[in-house]
C-alpha cells in the first residue's frame, strides 16, 4: 500500500532512534524536545482559559488538536 513519504520517514528516524549509540543520527536526537507542552496545540485547560478573547489564535488552536486527533487512536 501507498503509506507516503513521511510514514517512511517517520519509520526510518524510529529504526534510527532505537539503534542508540550506534546511530550516525544520535547527536541530533539527542538534542530534540523531550515533550511538547510548551506548544499552544498541547496546553492545558487552565493554560487555553487563559487565551480568552484570542479568538483567532484559539480557533488555529483547536484545528491543530483537531487535526491530530484524526492522526492519534
Amino acid at each position: 500500500p501507498n503509506i507516503g513519504s513521511q510514514a517512511i520517514l517517520a519509520v526510518y528516524l524510529l529504526q534510527e532512534k532505537f539503534r542508540g549509540g550506534e546511530s550516525f543520527w544520535k547527536p541530533w536526537f539527542d538534542v530534540l524536545p523531550t515533550d511538547f507542552n510548551h506548544l499552544p496545540m498541547f496546553f492545558s485547560p487552565l493554560e487555553l482559559q487563559q487565551l480568552k478573547g484570542c479568538n483567532e489564535l484559539l480557533l488555529k488552536i483547536k484545528s491543530q488538536q483537531k487535526s491530530m486527533r484524526l492522526w492519534m487512536p
